[in-house]
């Protein structure tokens, strides 16, 4: 992208009135993730379902019909 259009796009983001909450979306979308932050949100994510399948009996599935046969069981 060159500069010009760099400055449209930057011009067009800062008219759109955007809430906190929707500005902080935006930049983690343009913000692309390093490898080692990509780790730790698995290993993170991976911990919480491990911590939440203990506490709650709770039944993680890969897809939704692998959750309706496992709670038919």
């Amino acid at each position: 992208m060159s500069t010009v259009q760099l400055e449209s796009l930057w011009q067009f983001i800062q008219s759109l009135g955007l809430s906190r909450k929707n500005r902080q979306w935006l930049a983690d979308k343009l913000v692309e993730p390093t490898s080692g932050e990509l780790e730790n949100a698995k290993a993170e994510t991976l911990a919480a379902i491990k911590d939440a399948k203990e506490k709650r009996n709770v039944t993680v599935c890969a897809t939704f019909e692998d959750y309706l046969k496992a709670v038919a069981e």
